[in-house]
This record gives C-alpha cells, structure tokens and sequence, in this order.
C-alpha cells in the first residue's frame, strides 16, 4: 500500500477508490484479520502483518486460514465458534516467521456472518498473568450483563468482588433521599454475622460515620 494510497483523501467522489480490504486503524501491537463465516477464508486484514507475521497483506487476502495457521489450529477456532466465546477466548495460537514459531493470543468473535480474528504476540513473563486476569474480567463481566433483575445484578456483584478480592463479606447498600438505606446483596465466608440482618443504615445529621440501629 502506498504513501499515496495513504494521504488520498476520500470523499463522496472517489469512495470507490478507498481501501477497505485493508484497515489502518488497530492497535500496531496486534493483528486484525475479518474471516468469512463460513469457510474462514480471509477477506479483510491490517496491514502491519508483514511486521508481526512476515506475510504481506496482499499475500494473505483471499486465501483460506489454514494457509497462515495451519489445519490443526483452525479446527481449534472452529470449535469455538459453536461455544461461548468468553468462556474460550484468549486461544494459545502460533504461526511460523521466518524458521522460527512465534506465539499469539487469539481473540476471536463474531460480527453478523464474519469471523473477527484478533492476534497479538505474547510473552512468556506476561502469558500466565494476561489468561488469569483475562478470564476473571470477562467472565465477571459477563455474569453480571446477563441478570436478569437489579437484585440478582447486585448479588451477582457482591460475590464476584469477594472472590477476586479475597474478603471475607461484601455487601450493597440501597439509599434513599434521606441517606438511610438497607443491604440489598451480600456475599460472606459464613464466618461473620450476615449484613442482610442489619435492614436499615443511616448517617448521623453531623457525620458521615454509618449507624446501625
């Protein structure tokens, strides 16, 4: 892709002309490949792979993932793609560049009836701390978008936080106007007397030190 392709400036008249078989906009540290839904072959690509991947963007588009990743791999992401994906995502992927096997971590999703396919290369000081910390994000987070009411949200909150945290009770509060309010979701090791008891929490008129009743 040229300089020129580059400083082209694109309006309603030469619209045609813009290159978007190659996206520049994504992190430089990564790799973003758009596969088609059904056979994954490759339609869409940044173009740093030559940096990350020691393949041309032109070289990669049209052909079928296997070509980049080989077939091993590739059933590795079509397994995925029957699952849930932040239950899989990131996958331990690897691509050969230049006689020598470069590790990635792969995120991958879908958009409409394509295969959004992320690589970033890892390392080994950093892979283990990335996965652990990945999943308990992302699958907090997705516990949490997916209750049904705002007191199983709430609950769903108190016990994530405990866990991550370590701490032995967690609670919400609910306030009203008046600054007293209730435990609406608690989570605790059992060990210390339950919140949920403790219905009402008011704040002095001259401070903002809890009082219970």
């Amino acid at each position: 892709m040229s300089d020129e392709t580059l400083d082209l400036t694109i309006d309603l008249t030469n619209c045609d002309r813009e290159p978007i078989h190659i996206p520049g906009l994504v992190q430089p540290h990564g790799v973003l490949l758009v596969l088609h839904g059904s056979n994954l072959e490759i339609l869409q690509v940044s173009r740093n792979t030559f940096e990350l991947l020691n393949r041309s963007a032109e070289e990669l588009l049209g052909q079928p993932l296997a070509d980049l990743l080989g077939d091993e791999q590739v059933k590795l992401i079509q397994q995925c793609l029957t699952e849930d994906f932040e239950s899989v995502n990131p996958l331990n992927l690897s691509i050969e560049r230049q006689h020598q096997s470069i590790a990635f971590d792969g995120i991958v999703h879908r958009l409409d009836s394509f295969i959004v396919l992320e690589l970033e290369p890892n390392t080994i000081e950093s892979h283990a701390n990335f996965f652990d910390f990945y999943h308990q994000v992302k699958g907090t987070i997705t516990r949490i978008q997916k209750a049904p009411t705002l007191l199983e949200m709430c609950q769903e909150v108190v016990k994530e936080v405990r866990r991550i945290t370590g701490f032995d009770r967690v609670m919400v509060y609910q306030f009203d106007a008046e600054e007293s309010g209730s435990v609406i979701a608690e989570d605790t090791n059992q060990k210390t007397p339950s919140g949920l008891t403790l219905s009402v929490f008011r704040h002095s008129p001259a401070s903002s030190t809890p009082v219970y009743p």
